[in-house]
């Protein structure tokens, strides 16, 4: 029997549909009530404050399954209904702890200027520390809600129709191993194509209005990086090609077996063009080294700069890592090796 028929598929597309409604609608109201939370515990009095933490406390310590079956057996209801309450509930005491954090970032120095102004205390937190402290947590904030869309897989436990119970529906049907594998890897691509659009919406968010520095695109790197050696090894995962999976595997620890002088025929050209136009570059390249805020001053905007050189880099380092694979080691390295041999200066690297 073919599982990936018009049927099945709407039927899984109905599960994610309904993933995503599930996810949005405990998000937003997580979000309203964990701030009222963070407010309350920041700034009420002690008696108020003791019972939000004994609140935050008493979910953060239990797990979240726990929360969705009690819910399911005292509540009666639609079944989105019934999952929103229960990941209310449970994700407001993530969401009032990152608010909260967000708040204490903020210096008093805000309050203390706002109040010399005439703003009360509600206009204070509206136009003046709410907005920072949202902008400040927007990382976390994007992280918790992939943690949510991940654990929504818990209500198939309680018979919601969300995308892993409707797999799990289909998957009753399949008739051999590579047909449950195949169905699994489409249930993974729509989890990844769903956190991963979210992960670029956090950096897409955190840049607006300020350009992109070294930190940022570092850990940007590593995080694309870690995604796409996750997909890679599941994709050798479920190869059946033996042969091809050693090749592959090999590749991935930089293996020169592959190399021959028709390749460094045409990659080399290249990289002593690319070499030749960095080693042009050296002053941009020191002035890096200050920061952002030092070379404005001297006259020299890096942004246009560093994507230019990101573009060529990896032009160059595509060219290489086709030929001889990913040797992470000299990525990693080597660059400081030299540094320590010649120094931080780029005329001379």
């Amino acid at each position: 029997m073919e599982i990936f028929n018009a049927t099945n598929l709407l039927y899984i597309w109905g599960g994610f549909v309904k993933t995503i409604e599930i996810s949005a609608l405990s998000i937003f109201f997580s979000l309203i009530f964990g701030t009222v939370l963070a407010l309350v515990k920041s700034y009420a009095p002690r008696p108020f404050r003791i019972l939000v933490s004994a609140y935050i406390e008493l979910f953060r310590c239990t797990p979240n399954l726990l929360w969705i079956l009690f819910i399911y057996f005292t509540v009666q209801g639609l079944d989105i209904v019934i999952s929103t309450i229960a990941f209310t509930l449970f994700t407001s005491a993530v969401m009032a702890e990152i608010v909260r954090g967000g708040l204490n970032s903020i210096p008093r120095g805000q309050f203390e200027a706002a109040q010399s102004q005439g703003f009360g205390f509600f206009a204070t937190m509206r136009y003046i520390i709410l907005p920072q402290t949202f902008k400040t947590i927007i990382p976390a904030l994007f992280s918790q809600c992939t943690t949510v869309i991940k654990d929504s897989s818990y209500l198939s436990g309680i018979n919601v129709a969300e995308l892993m119970y409707t797999a799990n529906v289909v998957m009753a049907h399949a008739i051999d191993l590579s047909q449950v594998l195949m169905l699994y890897g489409l249930v993974f691509a729509m989890y990844f194509v769903l956190n991963f659009g979210i992960s670029l919406l956090v950096m897409l968010v955190a840049n607006i209005g300020s350009p992109s520095n070294s930190v940022k695109l570092l850990l940007a790197g590593m995080a694309l990086s870690s995604v796409c050696s996750a997909f890679s090894s599941f994709v050798v995962f479920f190869a059946h090609d033996r042969e091809g999976m050693m090749s592959i595997t090999y590749w991935l620890m930089g293996s020169l077996a592959g190399a021959n002088w028709g390749n460094i025929a045409v990659i080399l050209p290249l990289v002593i063009l690319c070499v030749l136009f960095f080693i042009t570059q050296y002053r941009v390249l020191n002035l890096m080294l200050l920061g952002d805020e030092v070379s404005i001053t001297l006259g020299t905007d890096l942004h246009k700069y560093r994507n230019f050189y990101l573009l060529v880099t990896s032009l160059m380092i595509g060219f290489i890592v086709y030929a001889s694979g990913m040797i992470g080691f000299v990525g990693l390295i080597i660059p400081h090796v030299v540094r320590i041999l010649v120094g931080t200066d780029h005329k001379k690297l």
